[in-house]
């Protein structure tokens, strides 16, 4: 049965990736890319192997790791990325424990190069991300050659849209379809055509979920407990009703309520409320409705699209093209402008 990817093992990856960097040590990467049946690790898992042996992560254990491993020297020996199919026949089921029949695919590549962009050096973009900065994912264009594949081209893609390198004529599609995987939190491996596949690895932290805000009103002879959570990928229905039980059960408890009342947890939609300088981080490029307690620009009202935000300012592109810098403590009420 195939595994679960943790993004705590992919952090300490990312880290050890860092460290070796620091070190001026040669290391190879070795990355599971492609996977058909039952195998012992899930696309995106990764395996760091350095120049003195010592290992980081995971493919599974066993004889496929055991042979990437001898790969990956060879890798960091030659300079030369390779690409390895295994096909989890009785007898390497055997020695790792698994049920036999999946096929997996795993690229090997020289450190260097393996988080490399054109100039940009990606490592510092994808260990803030799975540290609990802004969640990113890396694209890669796989192109098949009967069984084989080769990668043939990467494209670097941000939470709010923005992208960087190319994968040809498949920039749209590698575009939407990282945004998908990020809401989603898994990597992944689709099928573009008959000769191209993209693997997607998204890279974020496993987030707690985030209070958005409380509300406390007296209804219907009760009191009305509105709980709005959120996390990245977004909330589902189980989690809002898991966190609905726990909370009912500590209030149960301790005896902080007396009087009779109802809880509701949900998650906020597009009218999520704006509050904080991270609410605003989260959706750059987006439109804004911003009230302020005192005139900017001659102003109260301001409309516009979000550059950037921080702990001091939000700052809007403003109709006329004009920028302007809010202070966040002059925001009365702010919230996304939907157009239907």
């Amino acid at each position: 049965m195939a595994r679960t990817l943790s993004s705590e093992v992919m952090r300490e990856v990312y880290a050890r990736m860092a460290e070796l960097e620091r070190e001026g040590r040669r290391f190879a990467v070795c990355t599971v890319v492609r996977t058909v049946g039952s195998t012992p690790q899930v696309v995106g898992a990764k395996l760091l192997v350095d120049d003195l042996g010592r290992l980081t992560g995971t493919l599974g254990g066993g004889c496929v790791e055991g042979d990437a491993f001898v790969e990956a020297k060879h890798v960091i020996e030659t300079g030369d990325a390779a690409l390895r199919q295994y096909e989890l026949t009785e007898d390497l089921a055997w020695d790792t424990g698994l049920v036999c029949g999946g096929t997996m695919w795993i690229a090997i590549e020289p450190g260097e190069i393996a988080l490399r962009l054109g100039e940009r050096d990606l490592l510092g973009d994808v260990l803030a991300a799975s540290s609990g900065g802004r969640p990113v994912a890396i694209a890669t264009l796989l192109r098949k050659r009967g069984r084989e594949l080769e990668p043939s081209g990467k494209l670097f893609i941000e939470m709010d849209g923005r992208s960087h390198g190319s994968v040809g004529e498949r920039d749209a599609d590698a575009r939407s379809a990282a945004l998908e995987a990020l809401r989603q939190g898994t990597a992944r491996t689709i099928t573009l055509d008959d000769d191209h596949e993209l693997l997607i690895e998204p890279v974020l932290a496993e987030h707690k979920m985030e209070l958005v805000e409380l509300l406390c009103r007296p209804q219907g002879g009760q009191l009305r407990i509105k709980i709005l959570v959120d996390a990245v990928g977004g909330v589902t229905l189980k989690r809002c009703a898991d966190v609905n039980r726990a909370i009912g059960g500590v209030l149960d408890a301790s005896g902080l309520i007396e009087e009779r009342h109802t809880i509701e947890v949900s998650s906020p939609g597009l009218d999520r409320p704006l509050k904080r300088w991270t609410d605003f981080d989260r959706i750059i490029g987006r439109r804004v409705r911003i009230f302020t307690a005192a005139p900017l620009d001659a102003r109260t009202e301001h409309h516009g699209e979000v550059l950037a935000a921080n702990e001091e300012n939000v700052v809007l592109r403003l109709d006329s093209g004009d920028k302007l810098p809010i202070p966040l403590n002059q925001i009365v009420r702010a919230e996304q402008e939907i157009k239907l």
